[in-house]
């Protein structure tokens, strides 16, 4: 969302090729996020981000809101608690791991990529869902920046 022209081209381009477009929506960024949400079929909220886009720090009742401006998949990562998501008119909670945390920075990012990663492999939205928070989570416990990233093998392995 910090480069919303390019954003923008890519969420058009995969929408022209039937591909699914998931947006990091993430929290002092409302204009760009306006202009992004209805380029995206999946739109992952931080639970800052929803509770400014939806004025409400319950996810919940963010999530409801948010729905109704978006077409497609809603969801909010939760942290520890995993993450709640709306899909059509039902709501899903998909569990979190637990682990001893170092360190959250790029936590967001890691669960972003890894979900978008299991929804282009075609996995369904909760199965994506179990795979990035397992993903996020592994990176927490990590800590060490970019390097405390997860493979694909580590994070099946906790998925186990």
């Amino acid at each position: 969302m910090r480069w919303v022209d390019g954003a923008a081209a890519v969420l058009k381009a995969a929408r022209a090729r039937g591909l699914p477009r998931v947006l990091d929506a993430d929290h002092g960024m409302q204009d760009a996020l306006v202009r992004l949400l209805p380029l995206a079929d999946h739109v992952v909220f931080s639970t800052l981000g929803l509770a400014e886009f939806a004025a409400t720090s319950d996810p919940a009742s963010g999530l409801r809101a948010a729905s109704e401006r978006v077409a497609g998949v809603v969801g909010v990562t939760l942290g520890e608690a995993g993450s709640l998501w709306r899909v059509g008119r039902r709501e899903f909670r998909v569990s979190g791991l637990r682990v001893a945390v170092l360190d959250t920075n790029g936590a967001g990012d890691v669960f972003h990529g890894a979900y978008a990663l299991g929804l282009a492999e075609g996995m369904g939205v909760l199965e994506a869902a179990r795979f990035a928070n397992a993903a996020a989570a592994l990176k927490c416990a990590r800590g060490n920046g970019w390097s405390g990233m997860p493979d694909r093998a580590t994070v099946l392995d906790m998925l186990r």
